[in-house]
């Protein structure tokens, strides 16, 4: 700000003399000016934009993030979501005395890096405790660094792997893909593992030594267990809705009447541990 004074006299008078000030502002030039981080990183890509520009009067300002997405907010920010290269432009529009238009381009260039595809396979995905293994595969065929969490607290690193499980359940298992750039990417899928374990002798002797005198599946981790037993022209004997309940070689259960040796019929229906259907059957020899 600046004082000019004007002075005034009147010549031949002495004393006859009048002075006016007044203040004068001179507004400086605006300058446009910003900067913008972090310019590089993976999607979603988020990036802090600082206007460092100066002016002195009332200013508005458009930002143009190179993705067709704009902001007026003196300082900005937005998040990429897609991969490419993305130059900005600041514009500013300055009010009062002396307006202005200025406009700053491309001085900064965000880019976005790319993201692998993730893309997993499971074989089989449908197992038993008693042959609890699968493979593991990756389907892209981008060049990638692959890691798994396999659901129970475990994990191997490689694009494709075998994995045995010690216990049943259902299993989500969830595949990280990485490429050179750093960027990841992940997909998962389920496994299935029956925790039941079914085993069914195939002969018993009923002859009271004591020795291998009943007839009893081996059976764990199951449920709405129901045993059938039938003769060779499929008359019932024998049933059952306990896993526990062995067969003696009588007819029914109250034990009076027993059956002739010879080889008889099982079914065993039952849910195991996931919470699947399941059915059994084979042969069993009774020979006194």
């Amino acid at each position: 700000t600046y004082e000019v004074s004007l002075t005034a006299s009147v010549p031949g008078l002495t004393g006859c003399l009048e002075t006016f000030s007044v203040p004068v502002t001179a507004i400086a030039e605006p300058t446009i000016q910003f900067e913008a981080g972090p310019t590089s990183g993976c999607p979603p890509h988020s990036v802090s934009f600082t206007n460092l520009s100066t002016t002195e009067t009332p200013t508005t300002y458009t930002w143009h993030f190179g993705d067709g997405n704009t902001s007026n907010a003196p300082n900005a920010s937005h998040q990429y979501t897609s991969a490419g290269s993305f130059p900005i432009t600041l514009e500013m529009e300055t009010g009062g005395f002396c307006p202005r238009s200025l406009e700053l381009v491309g001085t900064e260039v965000i880019e976005v890096l790319p993201v692998p595809q993730a893309a997993i396979d499971i074989t089989p995905n449908q197992v038993d405790i008693l042959n609890p293994q699968v493979w593991v595969e990756y389907l892209g065929d981008q060049d990638v660094d692959c890691y798994y969490n396999f659901g129970d607290g475990n994990g191997l690193e490689g694009c494709y792997v075998q994995y045995i499980y010690e216990d049943g359940g259902t299993y989500t298992i969830t595949q990280t893909v990485v490429n050179d750039f750093g960027c990841a990417a992940t997909a998962t899928g389920e496994v299935s593992v029956a925790g039941s374990v079914f085993y069914a002798p195939t002969a018993f002797t009923p002859d009271g030594d004591g020795i291998n005198d009943v007839w009893l599946p081996v059976v764990s981790g199951v449920s709405q267990y129901h045993l059938r037993i039938t003769n060779r022209w499929g008359e019932l004997v024998f049933e059952s809705f306990d896993p526990d309940q062995p067969w003696l070689g009588q007819l029914g259960e109250d034990g009076q009447h027993y059956c002739p040796d010879g080889v008889y019929l099982f079914y065993v229906a039952y849910f195991d541990q996931i919470g699947y259907p399941r059915e059994m059957a084979g042969h069993l020899t009774l020979a006194r």
